[in-house]
């Protein structure tokens, strides 16, 4: 918005948030104006007449301030109720959005030495998905041991690498994400996974899927609308818990999935988490366990998000 039309903005915003007040002090000071004309009017030539104009205006007074109370609290109930309706909906499709959420895994048999496929859905696939993380993060961090890089630089690297994948189409959009670090590492990097990608006896345990495969179909709608959602709930200006329908939200989220929204947000794709101070205003991410994350091997947690009260350090 332009600069110039700020005040005139901020004037009208004010205005319309605050008419029914203005409207309740115009009628408090007319009915008020009417007492005391009734009362000075008639109070010496009749008496009588005066108390009862008098208890007349009072009442239409206290009448006044109760409907206008009344209006208040329909009002604030119908903005809450309308609040609340699209907020649970919209919890819901995140619930939707997680039960949607598919990866074809790989049963390795030993005997066969072969693998079969069935399906991973819902909360347990971000288990599996961390732990393709894992594997990336550890194998990008050894590939850039001598490159002086910060550790926030190496999460945003691998979370593109796991994001992205590197399969024929996916690669050039990763290429151009990963433009600022050298070609030869990236190439390099590619080409270690495409050659690990597949489940064998050797990782079956621990492996579910082919990896590297990429999840920007899986992922991006479910980081896009649980953004939206904690976006809905910050920009309430009725007298609403904003943290309490945020504490609503983060329950829904289990702790793989909170560990990924970590990642997510130091990630360049998700950095609007932390630009617009969401994740740690509303603790999205509060519930992550202690040592989730190696902090020496891997990543140090509570170093990267400092302003966030873990639950571990309440107990």
């Amino acid at each position: 918005m332009d600069n110039k039309n700020k005040p005139y903005q901020k004037f009208k915003n004010c205005f319309q948030n605050n008419i029914i007040k203005y409207i309740f002090i115009l009628l408090v000071i007319f009915i008020g104006a009417q007492v005391i004309l009734y009362s000075s009017s008639f109070c010496v030539a009749d008496t009588k007449c005066a108390k009862l104009n008098y208890i007349t205006s009072l009442c239409s007074l206290v009448s006044v301030i109760t409907l206008f109370i009344t209006f208040l609290n329909q009002s604030r109930n119908y903005k809450l109720d309308k609040f609340e309706n699209r907020f649970f909906l919209m919890v819901n499709l995140h619930k939707s959005n997680v039960d949607d959420i598919l990866i074809l895994g790989e049963k390795f048999d030993c005997k066969e030495d072969n693998a079969s496929q069935y399906e991973l859905k819902g909360k347990k696939v971000f288990v599996h998905l961390i732990r393709e993380f894992r594997q990336i993060f550890l194998h990008v961090k050894k590939e850039l041991e001598n490159s002086h890089k910060k550790e926030e630089e190496i999460i945003n690297i691998a979370y593109l690498f796991f994001y992205y994948g590197t399969g024929p189409h996916s690669r050039r959009i990763l290429i151009s994400e990963l433009k600022n670090v050298e070609s030869r590492i990236i190439e390099k990097l590619i080409n270690d996974f495409d050659e690990d990608r597949k489940v064998t006896k050797d990782n079956y345990e621990y492996r579910k899927y082919e990896y590297y495969g990429g999840h920007q179909s899986r992922l991006g709608h479910y980081y896009r609308h649980l953004y939206q959602t904690i976006c809905y709930v910050d920009q309430q200006k009725n007298d609403v818990d904003k943290k309490g329908y945020a504490k609503i939200l983060r329950a829904q989220l289990s702790n793989h999935e909170q560990a990924l929204l970590a990642l997510n947000a130091l990630s360049n794709l998700g950095k609007e988490w932390i630009d617009s101070k969401l994740i740690c205003e509303y603790e999205m991410i509060k519930n992550i366990p202690r040592d989730f994350f190696d902090p020496d091997a891997e990543l140090n947690i509570k170093k990267l998000f400092k302003d966030i009260k873990f639950e571990y350090e309440s107990n």
